[in-house]
């Protein structure tokens, strides 16, 4: 099993969390700023000022966890450490709201006032070069990892630890066989690797967003958006799978027990990887064909406001899309009326209740 994080690993977490954060409202288009659609010129509403503001209100508050953190000696017990992040999260979050409604409130409703409300359907004719022969190289690299723990099977000795505390030292352990010495890969490395393969395909074949008054450029946009979020999901699953490999192999013994903490340093690179594309292309793709013209009309997109709870949760019944761009943040959400999304939410912890029932031996 993976340790509980230490200070030194959790604070350049946050740091990256932190900034990665900080950064959103510059990658959302400028039609959508704070979750909110601006249908005037953003320079109107002084937008630019919000969004410098809500970048150093939010390093101020991630920078001021990590600060108690690091001075607050009984706050670097395990428990605290590995809820960290959620707190910082959940601290962000109130930041955001704050300046989305105060956004809605300055826009106001008297600002929508469209000639021609309509909705573009223009589907761009290019598929784009994704390959899903992408698809196999995931597995490709979990079999490796499978067969790395095959070749060192017989040098695993009978009872081999399975937890380590934030010293190094084994304070759980398990008797050899196969599914013991195998429980990471399959019951983790496995169902993940999974996932990420049915998110990427999902995103390849979400619909895409389209701006009605430039819908031939946003639609061109988005579709590439999609194919480089899919492969950045392929991508991104590489590190993780590391991770749960070299946790397995730590387990096993393969890596010194010492350097637990190395296991958890490929995912790191996760964060510092999906803002680097983000900066490129933008939330929907919006930054890129930065030459691309067309001829705009008068058209506005719906006022879709409504749909859109705080701005960041998307419930409409109406639409079949299981996946959407999301308003605020880079990649996609889900469809909270659409029942498939229920049925993805719920199955899950349902499994894992049963689970745990069966184990307790309680059903």
């Amino acid at each position: 099993m993976i340790p509980a994080f230490s200070a030194e690993i959790i604070v350049p977490i946050l740091f990256l969390i932190g900034i990665s954060y900080a950064v959103i409202p510059y990658l959302t288009p400028p039609y959508i700023q704070f979750g909110v659609r601006i249908y005037k010129d953003p320079e109107t509403l002084q937008l630019r000022k919000y969004r410098m503001e809500f970048v150093l209100v939010s390093i101020f508050v991630s920078a001021a966890l990590i600060f108690i953190i690091l001075i607050e000696s009984g706050l670097s017990e395990p428990i605290f450490i590995s809820i960290a992040p959620l707190i910082q999260l959940a601290g962000l979050f109130i930041v955001y709201l704050a300046f989305h409604y105060h956004v809605l409130a300055i826009r106001g409703v008297s600002s929508y006032t469209p000639t021609r409300e309509t909705a573009s359907a223009f589907i761009p004719s290019e598929e784009g070069s994704f390959r899903y022969l992408f698809l196999v190289v995931p597995w490709i690299f979990m079999f490796l990892y499978i067969f790395a723990g095959i070749l060192y099977y017989n040098s695993i000795p009978e009872t081999f630890p399975t937890h380590f505390g934030l010293n190094g030292v084994p304070n759980e352990f398990a008797t050899k066989s196969l599914l013991s010495v195998f429980s990471i890969l399959l019951f983790a490395g496995i169902p993940i690797t999974a996932l990420m393969e049915i998110i990427a395909i999902a995103i390849l074949h979400s619909r895409p967003f389209q701006n009605p008054s430039s819908p031939v450029k946003t639609a061109l946009q988005n579709s590439a958006f999609n194919r480089i979020n899919s492969s950045l999901i392929l991508a991104i699953s590489l590190p993780i799978q590391l991770t749960i490999f070299l946790a397995s192999a730590t387990t096993w013994g393969l890596i010194p027990h010492g350097y637990v903490a190395l296991a958890v340093l490929p995912t790191l690179i996760i964060i510092p990887i999906v803002l680097i594309v983000a900066l490129r292309t933008g939330q929907t793709g919006w930054k890129l064909y930065p030459g691309a013209t067309e001829n705009k009309n008068m058209a506005t997109a719906r006022n879709d406001d409504t749909k859109w709870k705080a701005g960041v949760f998307y419930v409409n019944r109406d639409d079949q899309s299981l996946l959407v761009p999301k308003r605020f943040g880079y990649g996609y959400t889900l469809n909270f009326g659409h029942l498939v999304t229920w049925m993805v939410l719920v199955l899950p912890i349902t499994v894992l209740v049963i689970v745990i029932l069966f184990t307790l031996h309680i059903v």
